[in-house]
């Protein structure tokens, strides 16, 4: 198992290098020793325990790295994309998932960017976190994840809902969605977890020419043949051909 940091690894350096224009030389460095620290065995990943365990930069750079040193993660991630999508054992396929799901990180602090009390799908309540949308690509030979954006609650900006900053969850998965969708990921259909089952939301994506997928509440009332049916009552009169 690797434990210290000291020189990188000949394949390493063939993929990282893929990446070298977006960084200065020195932002380079840290990258390199980042995106390697993650391959140690961590109890708990964090950037004292990655400048322990390098010989090449400090913790004072590497918070730098990633707190306030000027680099493009757009553009990093779609170099990363663009990797994929050009090498045959990762490019998606028509027969690919785009999964749309949202996280939260706990914290303790409300000192950072969108902390506040919400919910947790993991612990199935509400904590104080910080929860970002992401969108995940899978086929039946691999996974990996395309994109991710932090949420941040109307809460914590200065006009609310009314501020331009502020986007919806699912405003954000639409968002997502575009986004595969300009970066030419292939995919069958798309999976919303159920809090994404909005009718707008929905809606975009069939005129957009997209399938997709999510769950209902039994109790939840849905708009059919001009009246509301409970989902429990809807799927005892669809005939079966009407199912994917």
């Amino acid at each position: 198992m690797l434990k210290l940091i000291c020189n990188f690894p000949f394949l390493f350096l063939s993929f990282v290098n893929l990446f070298k224009g977006i960084f200065s030389n020195t932002l380079f460095l840290h990258f390199k020793v980042y995106l390697l620290s993650l391959c140690l065995d961590f109890s708990r990943f964090n950037l004292k325990q990655v400048a322990k365990h390098n010989t090449l930069c400090s913790h004072q750079q590497l918070q730098y790295f990633i707190s306030e040193a000027k680099w493009d993660v757009d553009q990093l991630n779609t170099s990363r994309l663009a990797f994929l999508s050009n090498t045959r054992q990762t490019t998606s396929t028509p027969e690919g998932v785009l999964s749309i799901d949202d996280t939260a990180n706990r914290k303790w602090g409300k000192k950072s960017e969108g902390v506040a009390v919400q919910y947790s799908n993991l612990e199935k309540h509400q904590i104080l976190s910080q929860v970002a949308v992401m969108a995940a690509y899978a086929d039946h030979k691999k996974s990996y994840p395309l994109d991710i954006v932090p949420y941040i609650p109307a809460s914590r900006l200065p006009q609310g809902e009314f501020d331009y900053r502020f986007k919806s969850k699912h405003q954000i998965a639409q968002t997502l969605v575009q986004r595969a969708l300009d970066l030419q990921i292939r995919f069958r259909l798309v999976r919303l977890d159920a809090w994404y089952f909005a009718n707008w939301l929905v809606q975009w994506l069939s005129q957009a020419g997209l399938s997709w997928l999510t769950e209902a509440d039994s109790d939840r009332l849905i708009y059919f043949h001009k009246q509301y049916w409970h989902v429990r009552d809807l799927v005892k009169v669809l005939n079966s051909d009407r199912f994917k």
